[in-house]
């Protein structure tokens, strides 16, 4: 759990990875501190936000794979279940595991339900605007 634990809470923190070049984007995520959000690395087209079409960019993206997958759902025979992801979650996006609970018969996400839960807390909880964008003041207010 404490393993699981950390890779949720290096998810929120990290924040989201992306580069031109997905080796790259990899070598450069793995070696840049954990920071409360790193627009930069987020940031594809260098306009200083980073839009939800980048953001799911990401979510499909090798290194979020490779970040991701292995680590917390292959170890754990491919899925996760609602309750042990709600539990590792920053308090206020736990509210959101809620409606992801709602979509697996299971009570278990797989990988591609919890990139789905991943996108519908950035939209939900991250744009407060609504505008399709999150910017470093919207993620302030969150982190």
């Amino acid at each position: 759990m404490s393993l699981l634990f950390a890779l949720f809470v290096a998810l929120f923190l990290f924040g989201f990875a992306i580069g031109e070049k997905e080796e790259e984007a990899l070598k450069e995520a793995t070696n840049i501190p954990i920071l409360p959000f790193n627009l930069e690395l987020a940031d594809k087209n260098g306009d200083g936000e980073v839009s939800l079409a980048e953001l799911r960019d990401f979510l499909e993206s090798v290194p979020f794979a490779q970040r991701f997958k292995v680590p917390i759902f292959d170890a754990n025979g491919g899925e996760i279940s609602v309750e042990q992801m709600s539990a590792t979650l920053p308090a206020e996006a736990a509210k959101f595991a809620e409606a992801a609970d709602k979509a697996p018969k299971n009570d278990k996400l797989d990988f591609a339900e919890w990139k789905q839960f991943i996108y519908t807390v950035a939209e939900q909880m991250l744009d407060t605007d609504k505008d399709g964008v999150i910017t470093k003041k919207e993620m302030e207010q969150r982190y």
